[in-house]
């Protein structure tokens, strides 16, 4: 297949029109067969559907969607381990790929033989290689074992090994699919500030993940995959906001979105009224959950104002969350998610995860949760989370989660940057 060449100096990466196809019956005798009467055979799964994507250089591309979306097809095309049914992908620039876990490497080699095997494929000079080995195993930072065949690694050993043995390579293109989900956070904290750098550095990254917070903090854009296509190119809050709409349901907006069997229950509220007429109200919010019971009313007051949305940072939020239910929820929680304009979870905590027990709510009853923070965040926009569920089987369901349901300010004087406002102390003497 003939490659167009890409159309402007800045782009690295364009798909045109690519569509993937993976045959059902694909054995190599029904290969043959279909080769034979040159037939392409049964439609099989369509894997992409005539993509089109243009990544410029300098660009950090999140790609998200649910499984089975066409994520990790599209970097396997990208990266040149498969090839596409229709359509054609051009590329510049080298390209370092982190694709399945291990995959390329020998487990019965040790990580220094591997490490050098993969140099050598990604082309790296034989004068620098000594250079390039050392970076290696101080990135990877897992001591003995870099000296052991592979096989006797943990699954963290293995990231460790691998990621470094890329990201060292010195690419014009780094690809990541989902690996960074695995190590311990040390780890990982290391692996996205190396990312951050290469990204300042005028590279490109792309990568899937499931973690729209992560999408949020090192993209430039968001792509969303739906079976096979395209759905969303653009902001990367955005981007996960689609993304989180699909994993959970759609994007149900206000209260009307409330299914019927809880409207009589909703609209019967206690005093406090709807949470959708409060000052703080996020009409976009998004809502999940199987709605046994709802969340009817939020009150939110601070140390210094009552039933606003602008806060003082470091003063204490009080919500008044009331419920309405209609079911039986045994096992009920309460929890909140504090986030950023561009989704960072910031905060987080449930009545269960602080060991509080509500108690079972009963079909036709009402309650109330009390539930406070501190609002020691930097001057600037943030969103609340407010969640019902119930705890089953040690894990929880959602009863009633409204995300993003509340927008609120916090002022004052900026003695600190960042997300949240730790209260540095600085003491300073001369000598």
């Amino acid at each position: 297949m003939q490659v167009p060449p890409l159309p402007y100096d800045d782009v690295v990466i364009e798909l045109d029109n690519v569509t993937k196809i993976y045959p059902l019956d694909d054995t190599p005798g029904a290969r043959l067969w279909r080769t034979l009467i040159r037939r392409s055979g049964p439609a099989g799964h369509i894997a992409l559907d005539r993509v089109c994507l243009t990544i410029r250089k300098g660009e950090s591309v999140g790609i998200m969607g649910v499984n089975g979306a066409g994520k990790s097809t599209m970097l396997e095309l990208i990266a040149g381990t498969t090839v596409t049914t229709a359509g054609s992908i051009a590329v510049r620039g080298s390209v370092a790929a982190l694709l399945e876990l291990g995959a390329g490497f020998n487990p019965a080699w040790t990580g220094r033989q591997n490490v050098a095997f993969q140099a050598r494929i990604a082309g790296v000079r034989k004068e620098e290689r000594a250079a390039h080995m050392a970076a290696v195993q101080a990135f990877a930072d897992v001591g003995a074992f870099f000296e052991q065949p592979m096989r006797m690694y943990s699954t963290g050993m293995f990231l460790r090994v691998a990621f470094a043995a890329a990201i060292t390579s010195d690419p014009d293109i780094l690809i990541v699919d989902e690996a960074l989900a695995v190590g311990d956070a040390k780890f990982q904290t290391k692996c996205f500030a190396r990312i951050e750098s290469f990204r300042n550095a005028g590279r490109t990254v792309v990568f899937v993940t499931h973690a729209p917070e992560v999408v949020s903090r090192l993209c430039t854009r968001g792509v969303i995959l739906d079976r096979g296509r395209v759905t969303f190119d653009g902001n990367p809050a955005e981007a996960t906001r689609r993304y989180l709409a699909a994993l959970y349901g759609p994007d149900e907006g206000a209260a009307n979105a409330v299914d019927e069997v809880a409207l009589p229950l909703a609209a019967a509220a206690a005093p406090g009224g709807r949470v959708e007429d409060r000052a703080f109200y996020n009409p976009h919010e998004r809502r999940t959950g199987d709605r046994r019971a709802v969340i009817t009313d939020v009150s939110f007051t601070s140390g210094r104002s009552e039933r606003t949305n602008v806060v003082r940072a470091g003063d204490e939020v009080r919500l008044a969350v009331r419920v309405s239910v209609d079911r039986d929820v045994p096992r009920p929680t309460v929890g909140l998610v504090v986030r950023t304009v561009d989704n960072v979870a910031i905060y987080g905590s449930s009545s269960a995860m602080q060991g509080r027990d509500w108690g079972p709510l009963e079909a036709g009853s009402r309650a109330i949760a009390h539930v406070g923070f501190n609002a020691r965040l930097v001057p600037g926009e943030y969103f609340l989370d407010i969640g019902l569920g119930d705890v089953v089987d040690g894990r929880q369901e959602a009863v009633d989660f409204r995300l993003a349901v509340i927008h609120f300010f916090v002022t004052g004087d900026a003695t600190a940057f960042g997300l949240c406002d730790l209260d540095g102390h600085f003491e300073l003497a001369g000598t």
